[in-house]
C-alpha cells in the first residue's frame, strides 16, 4: 500500500492511509482512553428507526475461514466521530489496532478542512522498481461536496472503513475472538443505515452529504463495491443524500499544533495532462442540481 511524504513534515503531523491492506503510520501515539473514553471494541447499541426498522442480518466473508456468515449489523464494531465541539459527525468502523488513534483525532480538529476541500495526492515515480510508492500532497482544491456544505452550512457525514474495490473490512466479535469480516457494498450499506452514530449525525442534517473515507471503493466504475453501496443507500435505505466515493487511495492527516486536519485523494494525471476524477458522485439529494460542482 502507498506511503505519503510531505516536504518538511514534522513529527506531530500524522498521515495515514484508509486502504483495506494498508499499515497506518502514527506520529505520535495517542492514548485511546483519552481520545474516546470507552472501549472501542464493545458491542454497539441497537438502532431502531421508523425508516429502517430493526437491524436486519447481513452477510459477510470471514477472513479466517473464507466462509460466508450471517452478521447482526449491531454487532459490528463502530466508534463515533466527534467534531471539536463534541457533535457526532459520523462513524469509524475500525479493523486495525491503530484506527481509533488515527481517525478520531482527525475528525476532532478545530480546522477540519475536509468539510470543503481536499488535497490532490500525486504519486512520485520510484527510483527503482523495488522501491515502495510514495505520494506528495498538492494545494487544497474544492471537494465535490463543497457547494452543498456552503449552501447548508452543515458539514458532511463521514463514514470511515478500510476498503478496496471488492469489499469493505470490519471487525465483529465472536465467542472466541474479534474476527475480520469482508462486506460487499449492500451489506456494508445495511450496517451504515442502522448505525446509531450515523443516525445521530443525521439529526438536523436531513439531506446532508455522505462522505465515505475509504481507499478505492469506486476504483472500478460500473462494478465496484462502492457503487453497489451508494445505490443501496439511496434506493433501498432511502437516504436522500449525495454520496461521494473515492476512486483511489485516501490520505487523511492532522496537525496537533495548528488544529488542522485534511483529506488527501489520489490523483491520476494522464499523459496529456488530464486529471482523472478523484471521486465517483451519486446525486441522491433533492437539491442535487444546486450541489453539483
Amino acid at each position: 500500500m502507498a506511503n505519503t511524504t510531505t516536504t518538511g513534515i514534522r513529527k506531530r503531523i500524522t498521515v495515514v492511509s484508509a486502504g483495506a491492506d494498508s499499515v497506518a503510520r502514527i506520529h505520535p501515539a495517542v492514548d485511546e482512553r483519552a481520545v474516546h473514553g470507552f472501549d472501542p471494541w464493545r458491542r454497539s447499541e441497537h438502532a431502531v428507526t421508523a425508516a429502517t426498522g430493526p437491524p436486519r442480518p447481513i452477510t459477510g466473508i470471514e477472513k479466517s475461514t473464507g466462509q460466508v456468515v450471517e452478521i447482526d449489523p449491531a454487532d459490528i464494531i463502530s466508534v463515533p466521530l466527534h467534531d471539536a465541539d463534541g457533535k457526532t459527525i459520523g462513524v469509524l468502523f475500525p479493523s486495525k489496532p491503530k484506527d481509533v488513534q488515527n481517525f478520531v483525532p482527525w475528525a476532532s480538529m478545530r480546522d477540519r478542512t475536509s468539510d470543503e476541500y481536499i488535497r490532490p495526492a500525486y504519486e512520485r515515480i520510484p527510483a527503482s522498481r523495488s522501491a515502495a510508492a510514495t505520494y506528495y500532497l498538492g494545494p487544497f482544491i474544492d471537494a465535490p461536496w463543497a457547494r452543498e456544505v456552503r449552501r447548508t452550512g452543515i458539514p458532511p457525514i463521514y463514514v470511515i472503513a478500510h476498503a478496496n474495490s471488492r469489499s469493505y473490512t470490519v471487525r465483529v466479535p465472536t465467542k472466541s475472538s474479534l474476527e475480520i469480516m469482508y462486506l460487499d457494498g449492500p451489506s456494508h450499506s445495511g450496517a451504515i443505515a442502522v448505525n446509531p452514530y450515523v443516525l445521530r449525525a443525521m439529526e438536523g442534517n436531513e439531506f446532508g452529504t455522505l462522505v465515505p473515507v475509504s481507499c478505492s471503493p469506486a476504483r472500478e466504475h460500473g462494478s465496484s463495491t462502492g457503487q453497489f453501496a451508494a445505490e443501496y443507500l439511496i434506493n433501498e435505505a432511502e437516504m436522500d443524500r449525495n454520496i461521494h466515493l473515492p476512486t483511489g487511495l485516501m490520505f487523511p492527516g492532522w496537525d496537533e499544533a495548528s488544529g488542522q486536519s485534511w483529506l488527501g485523494a489520489e490523483t491520476v494525471v494522464t499523459e496529456t495532462g488530464l486529471h482523472l476524477p478523484q471521486f465517483d458522485s451519486y446525486w441522491g439529494s433533492p437539491f442535487a442540481s444546486e450541489d453539483r460542482p
